[in-house]
């Protein structure tokens, strides 16, 4: 979703701009703070103390956190009442002459988004203030914060501490410990709120050891990387880590792991860590966690004798058998084993190797999309066609719906490529019907002329009408296809089936220069059905809003009547009185 001052109103969500728009005007908004040009932050007072973080620029906002729990929509109330803020702090910030038109005021507007008109940000101001010091005074300000706050010198040793390469790992990993501890209650358990807080400490490691990577010190970054896998795995096991911040620490070390060990030269070295991957894969911190996978993966890279081929092998047939372990996570295990396998053989080069491989572990989803992708690559079309096929078969009768419509999609492909008109009227006709993505409905209706296509749209109609149990097909996926076919008057009966507001409110605009007169009898209904069965200000809004629309449409002297009627109905809904009013 593009969120820009001068379009957010329309873009969020209704209720979810209410409200942050009620906790701007409470001035719950406190601390507003421009740290770099575009870069604000805020504390917004709720429930609790939640801090956003929000970049802008020009117009656009390009980048939105907040630390509450929120999760059912792109952008929270907070986020909401820290762009109303800005938005505030923008306009007091720029001299807007009223004789101006709109367009010309945006300009002047734009100008005063970039902070260049006298209004310093925190980080200007604290540079100015570090510009004033003396290196002394410097020096004591960092060792006196650094005693008081456990987070900051965390960060200080982290970042700047040198370490042998013998001591590097013990000490990173009590660095790491006493980040971790700062996260904690007094029953040792990180909560919610402290996880990002205990993760600190790991993520400035983490950005020093993808320097270290970057500058072509590969040997002194791994022990980072072991250290925050080693010690952030157990962590999770008395932590609420909904917000991702520990499990995605851990990612990000096994990521620039894989990374650096392409960089390590060294053959002992290597071996070292082939070594340390397959020993920390038998860990059981790891037992139930994909991270097993990654140590066998990253082994994987590493070997360079038939030796440790053997090894890894073993370990992998052992991992892809385990016992007490039930039918989907043992072909879940053998799936991943197959795959590493299946990499280890590639750096032999012998075609005829991996084909026979490929071949016998065909009933892999892995190692059949790539065996597709080599086919398609070669142009061996006829093997790729085989290889879908044979996978739709497959997914279906295991009941991977999935996996069915990423097969289709490769015959699709392959038709668009062999320039087959039937084959792509077929395949892309099927996945409409399953996704309800018109992409596909407009693959389909392209290989029609306008003289026919009229025939074949009714077809389709008959069709969709006659599965409604189909995946994907819904009312919704109707009324974009009458949208897009201009079928107002079919538009119209399928919305009188469901003249909700939502509903109404969605296919207003398409309707109302054609049906005026049925929406405003649809708008009447609706709203005195709300009334009926539905209380509160946020049910007034809608009906008053209706009410606006049927003025709109031309039945204000209605309007009028209605409000009267409302008014003496529900005289003692004070709310709705106060709505009426507004209309």
């Amino acid at each position: 979703m593009k969120i820009t001052l001068s379009n957010f109103e329309s873009v969020i969500g209704n209720t979810v701009l209410k409200r942050g728009k009620q906790y701007w005007r409470q001035g719950l908004v406190q601390d507003l703070q421009e740290l770099e040009d575009g870069k604000w932050t805020a504390l917004i007072q709720g429930t609790e103390v939640y801090e956003v973080y929000m970049c802008i620029s020009g117009d656009t906002v390009t980048e939105y956190k907040c630390t509450c729990p929120y999760d059912l929509g792109p952008i929270c109330k907070h986020q909401v009442a820290t762009i109303y803020a800005i938005e505030d702090c923008l306009s007091e910030a720029t001299v807007v002459d009223i004789k101006e038109g709109p367009n010309q005021r945006q300009k002047k507007r734009s100008k005063g988004k970039t902070g260049k008109q006298g209004r310093k940000t925190i980080i200007q101001k604290v540079e100015e203030a570090l510009e004033n010091m003396s290196q002394e005074e410097i020096i004591d300000l960092v060792r006196s914060y650094s005693l008081q706050n456990r987070e900051f010198r965390n960060i200080i040793l982290a970042r700047f501490t040198p370490h042998s390469e013998e001591e590097g790992k013990s000490t990173y990993r009590q660095l790491i410990k006493e980040s971790l501890r700062s996260g904690m209650d007094h029953h040792g358990f990180i909560d919610y709120w402290g996880a990002g807080r205990a993760v600190r400490g790991a993520e400035e490691l983490l950005d020093k050891g993808e320097k270290l990577v970057e500058n072509g010190k590969p040997e002194q970054a791994i022990p980072i990387f072991k250290a925050v896998i080693e010690e952030l795995v157990p962590a999770l096991q008395n932590a609420d880590d909904s917000s991702g911040s520990i499990g995605s620490a851990i990612e990000y070390s096994f990521q620039v792991f894989y990374k650096c060990i392409e960089k390590v030269q060294d053959t002992t070295s290597r071996k070292d860590l082939f070594d340390y991957c397959l020993t920390e894969s038998n860990r059981k911190q790891y037992d139930g966690w994909d991270w097993q996978w990654d140590f066998l993966g990253i082994a994987g890279k590493l070997i360079s004798t038939e030796e440790q081929e053997k090894q890894l092998f073993s370990k992998l047939d052992k991992m892809s058998h385990l016992e007490q372990s039930s039918e989907f996570t043992i072909q879940y295990c053998q799936e991943r084993a197959a795959e590493i396998k299946l990499e280890v053989i590639k750096k032999r080069g012998r075609q005829q190797e991996i084909d026979r491989f490929m071949n016998d572990n065909l009933h892999h989803t892995s190692i059949r999309r790539q065996a597709i992708e080599q086919a398609f690559a070669n142009k061996d079309f006829s093997r790729v066609k085989k290889l879908a096929t044979q996978g739709i078969e497959q997914d279906t009768e295991r009941r991977h719906p999935g996996l069915v419509i990423e097969w289709l999609n490769w015959l699709l492909k392959l038709a668009e490529k062999e320039e087959n008109v039937e084959d792509i009227r077929e395949y892309s006709r099927v996945l409409f019907f399953q996704t309800g993505d018109f992409a596909y409905y407009d693959k389909f209706k392209k290989t029609y002329s306008k003289s026919i296509w009229a025939d074949q749209f009714m077809k389709l109609l008959r069709h969709l009408e006659q599965s409604k149990n189909l995946r994907g097909v819904h009312s919704g996926t109707l009324a974009e296809i009458f949208i897009r076919e201009k079928e107002w008057q079919k538009l119209l009966e399928l919305v009188r089936k469901h003249p909700s507001f939502e509903i109404l409110d969605q296919y207003h605009k398409h309707l109302a220069p054609h049906f005026p007169q049925e929406l405003i009898q649809m708008y009447e209904k609706t709203s005195k059905e709300l009334l009926v069965h539905t209380t509160g200000r946020a049910t007034y809004e809608d009906v008053c809003r209706m009410l606006r629309r049927m003025k709109k449409l031309g039945a204000g002297d209605r309007v009028k009547e209605l409000i009267k009627e409302f008014s003496e109905q529900y005289k003692n809904r004070r709310a709705l009185l106060e709505e009426l009013e507004k209309v």
